[in-house]
């Protein structure tokens, strides 16, 4: 069902998919102000990417369809146009600046995980010691590095 919504609101253009939202005549009559439809590029050749941007705006299409306070529907035309970067980020995004991410080292993650986790002193201990021994034998390198492959390896 959201699949067919959202596909009344996405077009393609080459490898690029745009989401378009025409106003009802009512909502015009309203605002005569407003421009009669909306068209933005998503930014993404991806339709899953496509259809999780579009997704996040059918609850405000809803409300507009539904609004007749002037000042709401105009806030909410701008909350529905708005596809910025900031908002959201899409996958196959070129234009997109890459930020550093911040890498979980092992032995962040377990202390965040000791924080989160109650144990008794004599579980806590035994899974002390258990981690103990995969620091030993991996080193401390960053937690998106730790594979069954890597703990086998001799």
């Amino acid at each position: 069902m959201v699949r067919t919504l959202v596909r009344n609101y996405l077009v393609r253009r080459g490898d690029t998919y745009y989401f378009r939202y025409t106003l009802s005549d009512h909502i015009q009559d309203l605002c005569s102000a407003l421009p009669t439809e909306i068209k933005r590029s998503l930014r993404t050749g991806s339709y899953s990417a496509a259809l999780a941007l579009v997704c996040e705006k059918l609850p405000l299409i809803q409300l507009i369809r539904n609004c007749k306070h002037k000042p709401s529907i105009e806030k909410l035309f701008n909350d529905i146009a708005d596809f910025s970067l900031n908002s959201a980020v899409t996958p196959d995004s070129n234009e997109a600046e890459h930020k550093p991410i911040e890498v979980l080292t092992l032995s962040e993650a377990w202390d965040g995980f000791v924080k989160w986790k109650s144990w008794t002193d004599k579980q806590g201990k035994a899974n002390q010691r258990m981690f103990d021994n995969l620091l030993f034998f991996l080193g401390n390198i960053p937690f998106g590095q730790v594979t069954k492959t890597r703990i086998r390896m001799p």
